[in-house]
C-alpha cells in the first residue's frame, strides 16, 4: 500500500508529414494562424509544454503542436489517446498513451510511425538517433522494455522480474537505465538496471539500489554519468552501476529540473516554513555550485545550459551556474510552465504562449 501511495505521487508530479505539407495542410484549429509570439489558443487543454531542439512542443488533451522559436506553427496533428505524454530529443517526439498500447514517433524531416503495444505502457523515451525504448505492463513478469530502431524495427526486449518500471533514460550510444520501484524486508527499494542495447539479447546487466528513496528522475549527463534525482538525495551513478556521489537533502524536494547535460537543480523545502524554498544547482560530479533562498511559491524550474530559471507565482528568476540572481522578470498571475530555446524564455499562459519580457 506505500508503494502503491508513493506511485500516485509519482505520476501525479510528473508523468511528420512534410513539412510543406504541414504548413500547406495542417493549420491548427485551436491556436491562433498568425506567426509570431503571443501564440493565442482556444478550446484544448495544454498538458506538457517543452523545449525539443530549436523549436517548442506542446501536447493537449486532443492535440500536439510543435512551433517554431519566431511562434510559426510547424506541426498541428491530433490524437486519441486518452494519457498523451511526449519525450522530446532534439530533433524527434515521442508521444505515448500513459496506460494505454500505443506510441507514434514524429520529426520535422518526415519520418513518422506508429505503433500498438500487445500491453499497458508505462513510459517511453527516445534518443538523437531515433531509437525508442518503450517498457510496458507484462502478464508473467514485473514488466518488460523493448527497444525500436529509428526504422520501427524491434532491436531486443528486457524483462523485469521484481518490482515495477517507473522511469526510463536512453543515451544516444546506446546506454539505457531503467528505474524501478519495490520493497524490501517491509522498506522501500528502488533500484535501476544499467544496460547497453548495442549488445542485444546478450545484455551484461549492471544495478545500483537504493534503500528507503523513491527515485523521481534518472537521466543521462553530458560527461556519460547518470544523475539520479531520488525524494532523499540526489546522486550521480557511473554505467557500471557504481555510485559517484551523493548530495542528501534533508529537506523535502518539491521540484527538480534535469533536461540540461551539465547540471541539475533541486528546489527544496522545509516541513517547518513551506514557503520557504531553497533552489541547489549541482554540477556533472554532484558538486553544489551554489543555491538560493526563494520566499515565493515556486511553479517551474529549467536548468538551460548554464542557467537557471525559476517561475514564482509573479516573476522568472533567472541565475548563473552558480546561483548568482542575474536578472528578474515580471509575469502574468496565470504563467503556468516555462520553456527556454537560447536565451529565450517562452511561458505557457492561460489562452496563449507569450515571451517573458515583451
Amino acid at each position: 500500500m506505500i508503494i502503491a501511495g508513493l506511485l500516485v505521487f509519482f505520476a501525479a508530479k510528473f508523468d511528420f508529414s512534410d513539412i510543406s505539407e504541414l504548413l500547406g495542410n495542417n493549420t491548427a484549429q485551436g491556436t491562433s494562424d498568425n506567426a509570431g509570439f503571443p501564440k493565442k489558443l482556444f478550446g484544448d487543454r495544454p498538458l506538457q509544454f517543452e523545449r525539443c531542439g530549436s523549436s517548442l512542443v506542446m501536447v493537449t488533451d486532443s492535440k500536439i503542436y510543435l512551433y517554431s522559436s519566431g511562434g510559426e506553427t510547424v506541426l498541428n496533428l491530433p490524437h486519441s489517446y486518452t494519457r498523451p505524454t511526449f519525450f522530446s530529443s532534439d530533433k524527434k517526439i515521442l508521444l505515448y498513451d500513459r496506460g494505454g498500447n500505443n506510441f507514434q514517433v514524429d520529426s520535422s524531416r518526415g519520418a513518422s510511425y506508429e505503433r500498438e503495444m500487445p500491453n499497458e505502457i508505462i513510459c517511453g523515451v527516445i534518443n538523437g538517433g531515433g531509437t525508442v525504448a518503450v517498457a510496458t505492463t507484462e502478464e508473467r513478469y514485473a514488466g518488460s522494455v523493448t527497444i525500436y530502431s529509428s526504422q520501427n524495427k524491434q532491436l531486443f526486449k528486457w524483462y523485469l522480474s521484481d518490482g515495477q518500471i517507473t522511469g526510463l533514460s536512453l543515451r544516444d550510444d546506446g546506454q539505457l537505465a531503467v528505474s524501478c520501484i519495490g520493497a524490501k524486508d517491509g522498506a522501500i527499494l528502488s533500484t535501476v538496471y544499467l544496460m547497453n542495447i548495442s549488445q542485444g539479447q546478450d545484455q551484461n546487466v549492471a544495478s545500483v539500489s537504493f534503500t528507503d528513496m523513491m527515485i523521481l528522475s534518472a537521466r543521462f549527463k553530458n560527461n556519460g554519468s547518470l544523475c539520479v534525482i531520488g525524494d532523499t538525495k540526489t546522486a550521480v551513478v557511473s554505467t557500471s552501476g557504481e555510485i559517484q556521489a551523493e548530495y542528501q537533502y534533508g529537506k523535502n524536494i518539491s521540484d527538480y529540473s534535469d533536461r540540461s547535460g551539465d547540471y541539475t537543480a533541486v528546489v527544496l523545502s522545509s516541513s517547518v516554513n513551506s514557503s520557504e524554498h531553497e533552489a541547489v544547482l549541482l554540477d556533472n560530479g554532484g558538486n553544489k555550485t551554489g543555491s538560493y533562498v526563494i520566499q515565493q511559491e515556486i511553479k517551474w524550474t529549467e536548468v538551460s545550459g548554464d542557467s537557471v530559471y525559476i517561475l514564482t507565482e509573479s516573476e522568472i528568476l533567472q541565475f548563473d551556474s552558480h546561483m548568482n540572481l542575474v536578472k528578474q522578470t515580471p509575469v502574468r498571475s496565470d504563467a503556468d510552465k516555462i520553456a527556454v530555446i537560447g536565451s529565450t524564455v517562452y511561458i505557457l499562459g492561460l489562452g496563449e504562449i507569450s515571451i517573458a519580457g515583451s
